[in-house]
């Protein structure tokens, strides 16, 4: 009968899937644009390095069809 697994490699194979297989050393970006049926843009952007702050924008734009004005608004962060 084979002894059982340490108390500290129970979580092991987990914990390497989750730290090793997943850690990538470049930088991850991320950009989703969506239409909303009222004719609403959003253009949302992200990125991610592992050394220091996550950025992220989001844009809506809206375009009057009988006037074809565009308005745009981007939201400001306070830090």
């Amino acid at each position: 009968m084979a002894a059982p697994a340490a108390f500290g490699d129970i979580a092991k194979t987990v914990n390497d899937l989750l730290n090793k297989d997943f850690y990538h050393t470049s930088a991850a970006s991320l950009e989703v644009k969506s239409k909303a049926p009222n004719g609403v843009t959003f253009n949302v952007k992200g990125k991610s390095a592992h050394e220091g702050p996550i950025s992220g924008s989001l844009e809506a734009k809206y375009v009057d069809p009988p006037t074809d004005m565009d308005h745009r608004q981007r939201p400001r962060h306070q830090a």
